[in-house]
């Protein structure tokens, strides 16, 4: 109890670079075992959280992994926009999955919002706090195509950007000399 209070204190104070709640933490008898941890183990913590972070962003380069699943045009048709949506175009499209189809905005949003969140937090989680919040504004729309098929669509999605990530993490390595 008293090491996740004073885990979850430091993280607050640091987070709102509050000196008070930092110093207090620092002061528990939790944290006086972080002198077990050396600058050089901080450092390579440090550093494999910015290789998986860089090796999640390279997704966003090559959208073939997204094609590739889904194998038609008409399978992922809920992301793209085919003829009958009353949603939004982009107009300076990133994340187009083909030549044939035009990106809808909330796709262009959520995986530009996704992969920014991914730099900080590269895991599941973030995928799934955005596509929660991509899913609420699209239905909020009531477009008689997206409104109906989001929900079902963004469930698979997840799986598959979520396993994309793993597998992409599970290239590195944390270097610590044991």
């Amino acid at each position: 109890m008293l090491r996740d209070r004073a885990s979850r204190t430091l993280a607050g104070g640091v987070a709102t670079r509050c000196k008070v709640h930092v110093d207090a933490a620092a002061h528990s008898t939790w944290f006086q075992e972080i002198g077990l941890i050396t600058a050089t183990d901080l450092l390579s913590l440090l550093t494999y959280h910015k290789k998986c972070a860089d090796a999640v962003y390279a997704l966003r380069f090559d959208l073939s992994w997204i094609t590739s699943h889904y194998g038609s045009l008409q399978a992922c048709s809920w992301m793209a926009y085919i003829g009958n949506c009353g949603c939004p175009r982009s107009t300076t499209p990133k994340y187009k999955l083909s030549i044939l189809t035009t990106s809808l905005q909330w796709w262009e949003d959520f995986m530009e919002e996704t992969f920014r969140a991914l730099q900080d937090k590269p895991c599941k989680e973030t995928v799934q706090a955005t596509a929660d919040k991509t899913v609420q504004t699209v239905k909020a729309r009531n477009c008689q195509n997206c409104s109906f098929k989001i929900t079902e669509g963004m469930r698979d999605f997840l799986e598959l950007f979520t396993r994309k990530i793993d597998e992409s993490i599970s290239q590195i390595e944390v270097e610590l000399n044991f």
